[in-house]
């Protein structure tokens, strides 16, 4: 964020992000992607909302989980409000435009005649004060964790043989691939 103005600005940076842990890559539907959960970790030096779904077999081409990551200033809202078409939304906003900051959802949503999925939505945002000619930095990440995949080109298998890509011997989720990502970014290794 640059600030070209004479005054301070306080300024906000967000990132949201839908929780498709054990979406296929099929057809699109939302019955793969119900149920799921988003929690809240906050720890020294980032906060990281981990996107997955309960149950799931560990096995399976769609377990893994999604984290969205953020340093400095970080304000969450882990769990959109699940109410009718555009109650997630304009909660979202009216939170966000508030006083800049997020929090966990307020309200149950105002309803409307449109029923929407009951989706999982999380945000992060992260807020800063830039003086006048400075400039302020919102450093954020996605990290993904799917372990299995087809153990190559195969057609006409049922069930498709798996295996596990590499990286799973060194992440247990996506909030640990993030976190060795922030410092290989930082220390340049």
């Amino acid at each position: 964020v640059v600030n070209t103005g004479a005054m301070p600005l306080e300024a906000t940076v967000a990132a949201t992000l839908l929780n498709c842990v054990g979406y296929d890559g099929g057809e699109p539907s939302f019955e793969h992607i119900m149920d799921n959960q988003n929690r809240l970790l906050e720890g020294e030096e980032r906060t990281t909302l981990l996107f997955t779904k309960p149950g799931q077999d560990a096995l399976s081409q769609q377990y893994g989980s999604l984290a969205l990551c953020a340093q400095g200033t970080v304000s969450a809202k882990p769990e959109w409000i699940k109410g009718q078409w555009w109650d997630g939304v304009q909660e979202f906003w009216d939170d966000l435009l508030d006083d800049g900051l997020l929090q966990p959802a307020r309200t149950q949503g105002t309803g409307s005649t449109l029923q929407a999925p009951p989706l999982t939505i999380g945000s992060l945002a992260v807020s800063m004060r830039v003086l006048p000619g400075e400039t302020g930095l919102a450093r954020m990440a996605l990290g993904w964790h799917f372990p299995n995949r087809i153990a190559g080109w195969w057609q006409n298998q049922n069930p498709m043989p798996t295996t596990q890509n590499d990286y799973a011997r060194f992440f247990a989720d996506a909030g640990q691939a993030a976190q060795w990502y922030r410092k290989a970014a930082e220390t340049g290794h």
